[in-house]
Parts: structure tokens; sequence; C-alpha cells
């Protein structure tokens, strides 16, 4: 999200222009952004550290509830009965969540309390922000539970054989 916006700000090639309306929306959202980011990277577990070489970002930890409970909004939708309950429509479930208004005003509530940035009270970005954030967490989710169900049929059908089973 963050990369995107400065690359877009910067009017790199391959990237869209910004409006002069949107510039300074959108800059007022990249400093918010950065402000929700963990600057401390110190009480994060070990085998993260490891991994990190420097270039992962970590949300703040009074986030974190946020972004379980969009995640648990996402998973009540992505079922198998509700993919066969609504084949086409199923990759629409982040619509459901991101006009979900209560998860959108306790982003509002969070953002506001955790943050004394200058986008921090406005609507118009924070509510870009959260549709942006709840779009990525749906979409990554679906994602996952739709590559999850091609191996399970793959394995239902025979096709695919645990390597376990192998030797």
């Amino acid at each position: 999200m963050m990369k995107l916006r400065r690359e877009t700000l910067q009017q790199k090639r391959g990237r869209g222009k910004v409006s002069s309306e949107r510039r300074p929306l959108m800059e007022k959202e990249l400093d918010l952004l950065s402000t929700l980011l963990m600057t401390d990277k110190s009480s994060i577990l070990q085998s993260l550290k490891n991994l990190d070489e420097g270039n992962l970002v970590f949300p703040r930890m009074e986030l974190l509830p946020f972004l379980k409970e969009v995640d648990r909004n996402v998973c009540k939708f992505a079922t198998d009965a509700n993919l066969a309950k609504y084949p086409t429509k199923f990759v629409m479930c982040e619509t459901s969540v991101i006009n979900n208004e209560t998860l959108e005003s306790d982003f509002e509530l969070l953002v506001a309390s955790i943050t004394t940035a200058e986008g921090a009270t406005n609507h118009e970005v924070i509510g870009g922000l959260f549709r942006v954030l709840v779009s990525k967490l749906a979409n990554g989710r679906i994602n996952e539970f739709l590559n999850a169900k091609v191996e399970r049929d793959l394995k239902v059908s025979g096709k695919v054989i645990d390597a376990d089973k192998m030797l």
C-alpha cells in the first residue's frame, strides 16, 4: 500500500497520473499509513526477526484486534457452502466486509486514538485507507481459501498424493 502510494505520488513510470484533488489526499494517506506501522521491532518474535532484513512491515500492536476482526468477518463468508451458493459472486465477499459500518467506525476510532497525524481526523482519508486495507486482507484470505479448495478437490479426485503417502 505504501509503495504504491509513494510511486504514484512520484509519478513513476507505469503508474497513473495523480489529479490535483487526489494528490493532497494521497499524501495524507501515506503519512497516516506510516504512523500506523511499528517503528520499534524489538517486540516481534525472534523467528520473524530472523526473516526480517529491514523490509518487513508490521502494523502497530493496537491494530491487531481490528485486523483479526476483519479476518473473522471474511472467514465467515469464505466457506464451501457459500461458494456453492454464490459461485459467481463469491469473490465479491470483500464488498460485504468493506460495507460493514461497524468495522469502519471501529477503524476510525482506533486510528484517532493511536495517532495524531493530520489525516487521522479526515473521514475521507481514513475511509480510503479502510477500504484498501480491508480489500487487501479479504482478497488474500479468499485466495487462500480458493487455493486450499483446489488442493482438496485434487486430493479427493486422486490427482495429488500427500508426500508422506508416497514413501
